[in-house]
């Protein structure tokens, strides 16, 4: 019996002529390399690497994602990407930013942004590109949009009242896309 090999990130595992690379691995001209930290699996011919840490997730097409509005420039919302539904334990890595623009608020015509969503908000919301550094973003569907807004005048939480936003403190009501999950 053979004893587990364990690989680091860019260790060479084998060579494409012995091996066709599986899960977490790559190659590059003619050899495969590991992805992640992990022990080895062979199964014939394919190379594999088991990872021995949960790796951090990475946003991917029409993955749901929860984050914060950060800014708002004309027609675009930038977001700072939290997590990632279903894998709410680990945090995006280096929390990425994504885009919200106005055209991906809402399936009803959206004149100003912030009658959707303002800076500060918590969104939750579908990704439609997932391109790293260019990650686009919707709350378009049902289901999607604010989860958690503050008073634009004196900072607290609005609570849902009937799909109106009302600050318990000064009685303001504001206006967002509001998600069935708001808290």
């Amino acid at each position: 019996m053979s004893e587990a090999r364990i690989v680091t990130p860019g260790e060479k595992m084998g060579k494409t002529e012995e091996y066709l690379g599986g899960e977490n691995t790559f190659v590059s001209n003619g050899e495969i390399y590991a992805e992640v930290t992990g022990t080895v699996e062979t199964d014939g011919r394919k190379i594999q690497v088991k990872p021995s840490v949960s790796t951090p997730p990475v946003p991917r097409l029409n993955d749901v994602v929860v984050g914060k509005v950060f800014r708002i420039r004309n027609a675009l919302a930038l977001v700072r990407l939290s997590y990632v539904e279903g894998n709410e334990r680990r945090e995006i890595p280096s929390q990425e930013v994504a885009a919200l623009h106005i055209s991906n608020l809402s399936q009803d015509y959206v004149d100003e942004m912030s009658d959707v969503v303002r800076e500060g908000d918590i969104v939750k919301a579908r990704v439609t590109n997932p391109q790293s550094g260019n990650i686009d973003l919707t709350t378009a569907e049902p289901g999607l949009g604010v989860v958690s807004a503050r008073c634009q005048r004196d900072s607290t939480r609005l609570r849902n009242e009937d799909g109106k936003l009302v600050c318990p403190e000064c009685g303001r009501e504001e206006s967002r896309k509001v998600s069935e999950d708001y808290r």
